[in-house]
């Protein structure tokens, strides 16, 4: 028998129908493509104009909210410690499976150019001078970061143009290029930090190569559309979704091609080199997925939870898919246009089929598995824009036959309003975009209001999400005890150390079991801070629902009874962003709290260790402690730390101990802290600061020779140090015979500020 014909989908000819309206549909059906060959100079010149305002419609505000960085911006800030610093070298291992690593190295090859650059024009003498940039002041390399996302975009707007130029003609390519270059949706997300966007264009990209499958078969469209896949999915998940539409495309074009599907095309070697080549690139992107098995049960064992209990508990029982068709995609095309790309894409999928029928599962896979979710974002709906912005294009390749017996100018007009109705709503969303992020924020008002307006003294904040964040005290002074700040010239520790700072901590907030976020919810955590600044963002979701979150209600009660209210900055007039309130905590409204509710009861945090967050729940136990220390309020900052030793890890131990041990000390907690400082020991033996703390406990309770004993080795540690110095005073006044009573305390250790005491001192 002869073998099959591997003939072109759309060469077959046109089956027979009834009716004389549908002949024209029939032969459009049977039709040729346009010629996939490179474009000629009017497409050239029609893709360059595309691309051009798709950027110029997106430089504009590009530093929206610097200096502050009111985003997540995770893949920027991942990058930035992936420079290993105190290791002095690259750690490519992101240490983290709940995203992909693909949009983390994109970010960290950018970092090393912008690096670069700066070496080569004299802005950096060193990898150290890029460090403190970052921490004191990094908008430059914000802006050059989110030029990621606007070259993304602008991609993303080439792509659609060629596939829709292919489909549909000129003038397809026109409209759908136009549609997705000023789509608002687009535009705001290119201007952020995000994978997103990344994925956004590798989907693009694969889609197009789809539709290379079903028209050609040839296998470098199977191999490519494998790899913009696993690009996608290197940068988020969710593209793997498309692997699905790759395989239906195949079972489609192995019939037109006559082939057989008894075997369900499996045993074709197109479809295995594309699973190869997928599985090969998604490796080589994110390498480190399987690496560490504890790390990937514990990021997607989260990351499955969030997406079944939705974002802070958003209600499962509505519907995502009317969400955003409703809310979500009428904004990010604009109405019009949406209700045309959904008509258009329909019509073309089951009227003109084969090459419409890849573009609508494209883009149906997203939406029916997105919307399936209980959490929502925005965000989730960018990979259906240019499906939908090709259903626009769909409806006029539907349309054109039955226009064949109008007038030129009626088939002009048409085109016309078409074009009109299409992109004036995107246009228009747009503008109001712009307009909206040239105003400054809630965020950037309240940090100027906080930074210029409250006075200059020490005052101590805590702050909700969504507010603002400050530069912390605390952690300048972790980097003053890190290799990095030794390895500085004195000249980068001046700039960084110059960096006014602030007492600074934050009330974390849950994703999935938000419930649990009440621990943190009791303004009795925070006698010692002066001010409390609550973000709308968060608040509102609380107050909404107070039967599940009473301690949340109650604690936004207790705000308004026991605090002054110093400034209320809401998102009035063409200000963007949540209303921010600050709270000022006044001496007597504290007094008034106690007095009313009483003091933390002894081990309050016990029903929650289990079940919070392991690192946000240490980290604000450690906060707040170290602030109620460097108050000088002891008696709380035991309480804290009482918390830390009973709920920490065998390896974190050491470290509460000391702190512990040096607390009970200010305390007058001799017997309690002599057994704490001589457990720490036995880790860390040689540990001057222990050491001297111990002597001097020793000496206390009368053991003068256990103490002196300790001293002399203190003395003999750093013979020329400040604690030796201190040691052979003691000494010496025990030679004299001097009262236990009258013993000095040695030298606070570093860091014994605002972060509270630290370890190490030798």
């Amino acid at each position: 028998m002869p073998k099959a014909s591997r003939r072109s989908p759309q060469t077959k000819a046109p089956v027979a129908v009834k009716g004389a309206a549908r002949p024209a549909i029939a032969a459009a059906r049977a039709q040729a493509p346009v010629s996939a060959s490179p474009p000629d100079s009017r497409g050239r010149a029609d893709a360059a104009l595309l691309c051009l305002l798709a950027l110029a419609v997106r430089l504009p505000n590009l530093g929206w909210g610097l200096p502050n960085v009111e985003e997540e911006a995770l893949p920027m800030k991942k990058a930035f410690e992936m420079w290993g610093w105190d290791a002095g070298r690259v750690n490519f291992n992101p240490q983290t499976v709940g995203w992909p690593s693909l949009s983390f190295y994109v970010h960290l090859l950018l970092q090393k150019l912008y690096y670069l650059a700066g070496r080569m024009f004299g802005t950096f003498e060193n990898r150290l001078d890029y460090y403190v940039e970052f921490l004191v002041d990094n908008s430059r390399l914000v802006v050059i970061s989110r030029l990621v996302g606007v070259l993304a975009a602008v991609g993303t707007v080439y792509v659609a143009w060629r596939v829709a130029a292919r489909l549909t003609g000129r003038f397809g390519g026109i409209l759908v290029g136009l549609l997705l270059a000023l789509s608002p949706m687009l535009v705001e997300h290119a201007q952020q930090i995000t994978p997103d966007i990344l994925l956004v264009f590798f989907s693009a990209a694969a889609g197009g190569r789809l539709v290379d499958i079903y028209e050609r078969g040839r296998v470098r469209d199977y191999v490519w559309a494998a790899v913009w896949i696993a690009l996608g999915a290197a940068s988020k998940y969710t593209p793997v979704l498309l692997t699905g539409v790759l395989y239906a495309t195949h079972l489609m074009r192995r019939h037109a091609e006559g082939r057989s599907l008894k075997l369900l095309g499996i045993e074709d070697r197109r479809l295995w080199l594309a699973a190869l080549f997928c599985a090969l690139v998604f490796c080589a992107t994110s390498p480190y997925l399987f690496t560490d098995m504890s790390v990937l049960k514990r990021d997607f064992g989260y990351q499955a939870m969030h997406m079944k209990q939705g974002h802070f508990g958003q209600d499962s029982h509505a519907s995502g898919y009317w969400y955003y068709v409703s809310k979500v995609l009428p904004h990010a095309l604009g109405l019009p246009a949406l209700v045309l790309g959904v008509v258009g894409l329909g019509w073309a999928g089951l009227r003109l089929r084969g090459r419409w029928t890849v573009v609508l599962l494209s883009g149906l896979v997203f939406y029916a598995v997105l919307g399936a979710l209980s959490t929502r974002f925005d965000r989730y709906m960018l990979p259906v824009l240019m499906p939908l912005a090709l259903g626009v294009a769909g409806l006029w390749a539907v349309l054109q036959p039955r226009l064949a017996r109008v007038s030129g100018r009626a088939r002009r007009a048409t085109a016309a309003g078409l074009g009109l109705i299409t992109v004036g709503p995107a246009t228009w969303g747009t503008l109001e975009y712009h307009r909206v992020e040239s105003a400054p924020s809630t965020q950037w008002l309240t940090k100027q209001y906080v930074t210029q307006e409250l006075p200059r003294d020490r005052n101590f904040f805590a702050a909700e999400l969504y507010t603002i964040e400050l530069p912390s005290t605390e952690v300048q002074e972790q980097i003053k005890s890190s290799i990095v700040y030794l390895q500085m010239s004195e000249r980068q520790r001046h700039r960084l150390l110059d960096m006014r700072t602030y007492e600074y901590t934050f009330l974390p907030m849950y994703s999935t079991r938000v419930q649990l976020s009440a621990f943190y919810y009791d303004l009795r955590h925070f006698e010692v801070y002066d001010y409390l600044l609550t973000s709308g963002a968060v608040r509102r979701r609380y107050e909404a629902n107070p039967s599940r979150f009473p301690q949340q209600v109650q604690f936004y009660k207790d705000l308004d009874t026991y605090a002054e209210l110093v400034k209320d900055v809401a998102p009035h007039g063409r200000n963007r962003g949540p209303e921010i309130r600050i709270y000022r905590l006044t001496d007597v409204g504290k007094q008034r709290l106690i007095a009313d509710r009483g003091r933390l009861a002894p081990r309050w945090y016990l029903p929650y260790v289990e079940r919070l967050h392991a690192p946000h729940f240490t980290a604000f136990l450690e906060s707040v402690g170290g602030h109620c220390y460097a108050r000088g309020r002891f008696d709380l900052a035991d309480r804290f730390y009482e918390a830390l030793l009973e709920t920490s890890t065998p390896a974190d131990r050491a470290r509460w101990l000391f702190r512990l041990g040096y607390v009970k000390m200010q305390t007058h907690q001799i017997d309690a802290a002599a057994p704490l400082f001589e457990e720490y020991l036995r880790s860390s033996p040689d540990d001057g600061s222990a050491l001297a703390n111990l002597g001097l406990l020793y000496v206390r309770q009368g053991k003068i020779e256990q103490g002196r004993g300790l001293l002399q080795k203190v003395a003999s540690l750093d013979p020329a140090g400040q604690l030796a110095g201190w040691a052979r005073e003691q000494l010496a006044r025990l030679d004299r015979g001097a009262g236990s009573e009258d013993a000095s305390a040695p030298p606070a250790p570093p860091g014994s500020g605002g972060g509270g005491p630290r370890e190490g001192g030798g």
